[in-house]
């Protein structure tokens, strides 16, 4: 019977899109093939287009700012594909096995990545002494426990953040949409529900619809300039729900300190189910906008200018965001609103039909049958754009033109991965914007990439940020210039793992920390013994898990003495540990003693290990040692599973921070009535 209505739902969702595209869009491909054929004999010779390669000045060296060097923005950071995971919900079939794990190398990674991970991008955010951009993948599993967690460590960007959805933001281990209620459940039991402070962190499967919501909910409670403006744009009841989180204040007088991570939490989940609750779908074209009143706009610090959003409830992969970033410089010499710059942050991770891995290749089949005119749409593979979106950014760029602006494109896929049927209205945008240096993520890789444009609208650079968590581990800054009558772009590349060492934060001489093969807590040995199951994997994580935990507690014992908020957990006989020495008693029984059947005991007590950890205290001292330990044992394990990778070849140095642009791009703010011809 669950056979049977999976048939039925793929044919009355599924290949009804696949049918609206294949009847459609192949009459006007067919005709732009041939118009462009035609175009190439008769004037292809003639087309000598913008730029080329010999028009860019590549240089390592920022020149000094008495050789004429104009701020045009401020200096922001992007950061990307910290990939937060919920280790303590249950295995999944097909995306978390040691099959799987041998194919994409990041399906599992060591544990102590995903345990300790997170420190690196609290030291990151850290370092960023400006607005963050996040350029997607903030989540692993795409659950909104993970969502919320990164959300509420986002609270250290004291500038502001903003972010462009990924593939993991909103789709089933970055690769599958799910609409079947078995495969739900599955996606369900992945999540983790927990108590935090008296509160229930209940996470559940986040599926696209769901992350606009919840991104919708953590833009309003960074209360940032746009916070109050949104708030009431979404009506009266999250306004209110602002209000009463606005209120919630600690020592720090006016400025908003959340007192913890349940009390987030809960203003979150309410905020984002009202603003669920209210979206209406109406029609693949519709969508919600807002703009921040121009009174309101901070001169000289970034901020969030523009929004469309789409919340699709049947077709959630449909569902997209697209924003504006200002990040314009103010200057004394000059009025703010002259040669504005911004941001427009596209959203990749929107699909015609149900992205899926795991129940239906359909998007191959009509790729096959249409000779590759059809878009493959697979998450983790394929960046796509849809007519919804492309009507949002045209009115966006519209308002832009019209201010005079300049303006680059940012999405987490990079361009070669963006669908044929996508390339045309990025290539569009990216040329109205003036600035020939794209944003984007992705590939863990962290590059410069050189675009030859074929149809001659100019070549153009691709900056494309690694991965925050992923060796090696990095983010960058950016910042737009003119020198003279050419645009500039700064952008200097910060290898996290190299800063943190140089300041003692990371510590190869401690060998008593670092785990080697044979070792319980070996970072890989969760490849060994694996038949490829998922409950073979799920246990092996686990008892690399509850190792991980043994060691640390080995080498640190709390030693403030005020231990009144420790939690003091239940032991595998469910009798109540009541000291230090207990707990690692009980870890120590536990990881000689358990076996694959037992993974749900086990679970258990490394929930009970977590929130034992979280709620000891430490004295100064030791807590900065403790520092040291998860930074070093997050740093070692990323490098863990980097040897296992294979090295890729580029062909410009990552390391490039000064880009000085054709003197054709947007030295100065193009007037609408001249797009036509160029700037």
């Amino acid at each position: 019977m669950e056979t049977s209505n999976v048939a039925a739902n793929f044919s009355r969702d599924h290949y009804r899109d696949v049918l609206r595209h294949l009847r459609v869009k192949p009459v006007r491909g067919v005709g732009i093939v041939l118009l462009a054929a035609a175009l190439a004999i008769s004037g292809g010779c003639a087309q000598t287009g913008k730029w080329t390669r010999a028009d860019y000045d590549l240089a390592y060296e920022q020149p000094a700012k008495d050789s004429g060097l104009q701020d045009l923005s401020t200096r922001i950071y992007l950061i990307s594909d910290n990939q937060r995971h919920e280790l303590l919900g249950n295995g999944v079939e097909i995306f978390r096995n040691s099959a799987s794990d041998k194919y994409t190398k990041v399906a599992i990674r060591p544990p102590q990545l995903d345990l300790f991970g997170q420190d690196l991008l609290g030291e990151a955010l850290a370092m960023s002494d400006g607005f963050v951009l996040h350029l997607g993948d903030a989540c692993d599993i795409s659950n909104t426990g993970e969502f919320g967690r990164f959300a509420w460590d986002m609270r250290h960007a004291q500038h502001g953040w903003a972010m462009a959805p990924g593939n993991h933001d909103g789709f089933f281990f970055g690769n599958s949409s799910r609409t079947i209620d078995g495969l739900i459940r599955e996606w369900n039991e992945a999540a983790e529900t927990y108590e935090f402070d008296g509160t229930t962190i209940d996470s559940r499967a986040m599926q696209k619809d769901r992350y606009v919501s919840y991104y919708l909910a953590s833009l309003i409670l960074q209360d940032a300039v746009w916070s109050a403006p949104l708030a009431r744009s979404l009506g009266a009841d999250i306004e209110q729900g602002l209000a009463r989180w606005t209120d919630q204040r600690g020592d720090a007088g006016s400025q908003h300190v959340p007192r913890s991570f349940a009390q987030y939490w809960q203003a979150l989940v309410e905020l984002q189910d009202q603003i669920y609750d209210s979206a209406q779908n109406s029609g693949d074209q519709s969508y919600h906008s807002f703009e921040l009143p121009a009174d309101l706009a901070p001169a000289g610090q970034p901020h969030l200018r523009r929004l469309a959003w789409h919340i699709d409830k049947k077709r959630v992969w449909q569902s997209f965001i697209v924003q504006e970033i200002d990040i314009s410089a103010s200057s004394v010499d000059m009025a703010p609103s002259r040669n504005p710059i911004s941001i427009l942050v596209l959203d990749t991770s929107q699909y015609g039909f149900q992205p899926s891995l795991d129940h239906g290749f359909l998007s191959t089949i009509a790729r096959i049958l249409t000779f590759r005119y059809f878009d493959l749409q697979v998450a983790g593979e394929h960046g796509n754009i849809l007519d919804s979106q492309e009507a949002a950014t045209d009115a966006f760029t519209a308002s832009m033109a019209a201010d005079g602006r300049s303006w680059m494109l940012a999405s987490h896929h990079p361009y070669d991965a963006l669908g044929r049927k996508s390339s045309s209205p990025f290539d569009k945008l990216r040329d109205a914007g003036g600035i020939p240096v794209t944003l984007s993520a992705h590939t863990h890789t962290g590059e410069i990439l050189w675009h030859q444009d074929n149809r001659r609208e100019g070549d153009w650079l691709e900056i494309n940020v690694g991965s925050i968590l992923d060796a090696p581990v990095e983010f960058r800054d950016l910042q737009v210039h003119r020198l003279g009558d050419r645009l500039a772009i700064s952008s200097q590349r910060h290898l996290l793992e190299d800063k943190l060492r140089d300041d003692g934060l990371i510590v190869d001489n401690h060998p008593e920390y670092r785990p080697v093969a044979g070792d319980a807590d070996f970072y890989l040995d969760y490849t060994n013994g694996l038949f490829g199951t998922e409950e073979e994997a799920d246990f092996m994580v686990k008892r690399i898990l509850l190792a991980a935990y043994l060691r640390m507690l080995q080498h640190f014992e709390a030693d403030h003495p005020d231990q009144s908020r420790t939690y003091w957990p239940s032991g595998p006989d469910a009798q109540r540990l009541r000291s230090h020495q207990e707990v690692v008693n009980a870890a120590r029984s536990m990881l000689a003693q358990v076996r694959i059947g037992e993974v749900a005991e086990l679970t258990r007590f490394l929930y009970e290990l977590r929130e034992f950890d979280r709620t000891r205290k430490f004295s100064n001292a030791v807590s900065e040692q403790l520092r040291v330990y998860r930074l070093s044992q997050a740093a070692w394990a990323s490098r863990a599973e980097l040897t296992t990778w294979s090295a890729k070849t580029v062909d410009m140095d990552p390391d490039l921070s000064f880009l000085l642009l054709p003197r054709q791009a947007a030295a100065a703010p193009p007037q609408v009535a001249d797009r036509a011809d160029g700037p």
